[in-house]
C-alpha cells in the first residue's frame, strides 16, 4: 500500500522533528485505518494522538499480512541415519572439549570414542560443531567422522558450511574443481586425490599449462596424496618448469618415490662429492682391528648448471656449494649410506655426529627420514644422534609416521632406552594419540625407574607426566594421579589446575562411554 507507506514515513518525520515544530498529517480516505486515525486525532494531546496513530499504523500493516513466498523447490530430506545419537552427557563433554583451551587437546580422543562406539552427535549441536569445522582444518578432520547423515545434509542447506563437502563428496568436489576459488579446488582435488588418484592426477594434467604458477604449485601438492611410482611421468615434465618454485615443489614429492629417474641422477651426482671408507671387522688372520665407517664430504669446485632442472639453485649468499650436497643428500634412499658403507645407520650415525659433518649430514638425514618414513632410522637417531643438534625436531620427524609406527618404535625405545632420556621425551612428544596399552605399560615402567638424577625428566617443559596426562591409557590414570601429586610442588598453581582439570575430565569421559546414559 503506498499510500499507507508515505503516511507512515510523514509520521516518522514528525516523531523526528518534534510537534513543535511539525503539525500531524492528516489521513485522508474513508477506509477502516482512515476513520481509525480520524478518531483519535479527534481527541486528546498531541503527543498522544502521534503515539496512537503510530500503533495503529503498525498494527494495521502487521495484522494479515502474509510472509514472502519463496519458490526455490525444498531441499531432499537427509538420509537415514543408522547410527545411535550421544548421551546428553556425552555432548555436554563434547561441548566442553569445544570451548575449553584447557581441555581443547583432549578433543581428538573423545571424537575418536564416539566414532569407535558407532554414534554420531545430536542434530541441536550440528551447528555449533559445524561452525568450529570450517574455522579450523584440524577441527574438521578430528570431528568429521562424528556429524553423521544428518550433518552432511545440514552443511549442504548453508555456504557457510559447504567447506566441508570438500573432504565427503565427490560430485561436490568435481562441481568445485570446475567453479571454485583456489582454495577450494585444492582441497578437491586432494579429495579426489584420496579416493582415485588416477583420475586426480589427469584433471591436473588438463590444467597445469593454463594455470598460474602460484595456482599450479598448491594443485601439485595434493599428488603428495596417495603418491607412487604412477605419478613420476609428470612429475618429471613438470620439473621443465621455468618456475624455481615449482620445480621446488616437485622435487620435494620426488624426495619421497623410491626408484625414479630423479633419484638416481641425485645418486649420481653424490657419488662425486661424498667419500665413504666402509666399516671393517677386526679379525685374527691377517690381524686387523676393527675399523669405523668413515664418511667425508667434498664441496663442489664450481655450480653444475643442468643441477637446476631438479630444483638445486645457485644461490650468490652462499659461495660454499656444501649446500647442493645437502640437496643431493635429501634425494637419495637412506639405504644409499648403509651400502656404501657396509654398516647399519646406528655406526652411520655415530659417525655423523661428528663437528665437520653435523651441518651438512645428519641435519640432511633428519629431512630424509621424515620424507621417506623410516622407522629403523628415527629409532636410530633417537639413540645416537647428537642431542643438541636433534632434540629440537624429534617430536615434528615423529608425527610423519603412523600410529603404528610410532607406538611400536617407543615400545622398543623405552625397553632399551637411550643415555639422552630427555630426547627420548622430546620425540614422544610427536606421539600425540593416546597410546596403546602395550606402549602405555612401558611408560609406566620407565617412570617408575626415573632416579633423582632424572628430576628434569618430571619436571622440565614436555615432561613425562604432562605425557602420561594426555595420552596414556585411562586405567592408569590414576597412577598418573598419585604420581603427580609427589611432584606438584614443582609447578605453578596454573599448570597444576590444569593437569588435574584434564585428569578429571578423561576420567569423566570414559565413564560416561561405560555408562552410555
Amino acid at each position: 500500500m503506498p499510500e499507507l507507506r508515505t503516511t507512515w514515513e510523514k509520521i516518522t518525520n514528525v516523531a523526528i522533528a518534534g510537534l513543535a515544530r511539525q503539525e500531524l498529517p492528516v489521513i485522508e480516505g474513508d477506509d477502516a485505518i482512515a476513520q481509525l486515525c480520524a478518531g483519535i486525532m479527534a481527541t486528546g494531546e498531541k503527543p498522544a494522538q502521534l503515539l496512537s496513530i503510530a500503533g495503529a499504523l503498525q498494527l494495521y500493516q502487521t495484522v494479515g499480512a502474509r510472509p514472502p513466498h519463496d519458490s526455490t523447490p525444498a531441499p531432499a530430506p537427509a538420509a537415514v541415519e543408522t547410527k545411535s545419537y550421544c548421551s546428553f552427557q556425552i555432548m555436554r563433554l563434547l561441548e566442553i572439549a569445544l570451548t575449553n583451551s584447557d581441555i581443547y587437546q583432549i578433543l581428538p580422543e573423545l571424537a575418536s570414542l564416539i566414532q569407535k562406539n558407532d554414534m554420531v552427535v545430536m542434530p541441536n549441536m550440528l551447528p555449533m560443531i559445524l561452525t568450529a569445522m570450517v574455522k579450523s582444518p584440524e577441527r574438521l578432520e578430528t570431528l568429521l567422522p562424528i556429524i553423521g547423515e544428518h550433518g552432511i545434509w545440514l552443511a549442504r542447506q548453508n555456504p557457510a558450511w559447504q567447506k566441508i563437502l570438500l573432504s565427503v563428496s565427490e560430485e561436490f568436489c568435481r562441481e568445485k574443481w570446475e567453479t571454485g576459488t583456489r582454495a577450494e579446488r585444492t582441497a578437491a582435488l586432494k579429495y579426489l586425490r584420496g579416493i582415485d588418484p588416477a583420475s586426480a592426477r589427469a584433471l591436473l594434467e588438463e590444467v597445469m599449462k593454463a594455470e598460474a604458477p602460484e595456482t599450479l604449485n598448491e594443485f601439485i601438492g595434493a599428488l603428495t596424496i596417495n603418491l607412487s611410482l604412477d605419478d613420476e611421468p609428470l612429475l618429471e615434465s613438470l620439473l621443465d618448469s621455468k618456475r624455481k618454485a615449482v620445480r621446488k615443489t616437485v622435487s620435494t614429492i620426488l624426495d619421497c618415490i623410491p626408484g625414479t629417474a630423479y633419484q638416481q641422477r641425485m645418486i649420481e651426482r653424490l657419488n662425486q662429492f661424498i667419500k665413504i671408507t666402509p666399516a671393517q671387522p677386526a679379525t685374527l688372520f691377517p690381524p686387523r682391528m676393527k675399523q669405523d665407517v668413515k664418511i667425508e664430504v667434498i664441496t663442489p669446485a664450481e655450480f653444475d648448471k643442468t643441477w637446476s632442472r631438479d630444483a638445486i639453485e645457485f644461490d650468490n649468499n652462499y659461495p660454499d656449494l656444501s649446500y647442493c650436497v645437502r640437496e643431493m643428500i635429501t634425494a637419495v634412499p637412506l639405504s644409499y649410506w648403509e651400502d656404501r658403507g657396509q654398516c647399519g645407520p646406528a655406526e652411520l650415525i655415530k659417525c655423523a655426529n661428528s663437528e665437520s659433518l653435523i651441518r651438512i649430514i645428519l641435519r640432511t638425514w633428519l629431512t630424509a627420514v621424515r620424507k621417506q618414513k623410516n622407522v629403523v632410522w628415527m629409532e636410530e637417531i633417537i639413540r645416537h644422534g647428537d642431542y643438541e643438534e636433534v632434540y629440537k625436531f624429534l617430536q615434528f620427524i615423529v608425527a610423519a609416521f603412523t600410529y603404528k609406527e610410532r607406538d611400536e618404535m617407543f615400545i622398543s625405545l623405552l625397553k632399551d632406552p637411550p643415555e639422552q632420556s630427555y630426547q627420548l621425551l622430546c620425540a614422544l612428544r610427536g606421539h600425540n594419540e593416546v597410546w596403546s596399552l602395550e606402549l602405555s605399560v612401558e611408560v609406566v615402567n620407565f617412570n617408575e625407574k626415573l632416579t633423582s638424577k632424572d628430576e628434569h625428566l618430571k619436571t622440565k617443559e614436555g615432561n613425562i607426566s604432562n605425557l602420561m596426562t594426555n595420552y596414556i591409557q585411562p586405567c592408569y590414570l590414576g597412577y598418573v594421579r598419585s604420581d603427580f601429586a609427589k611432584i606438584r610442588s614443582n609447578f605453578s598453581e596454573t599448570i597444576c589446575n590444569m593437569r588435574v582439570a584434564i585428569l578429571d575430565f578423561r576420567e569423566e569421559m570414559y565413564r560416561a562411554f561405560e555408562e552410555k546414559i
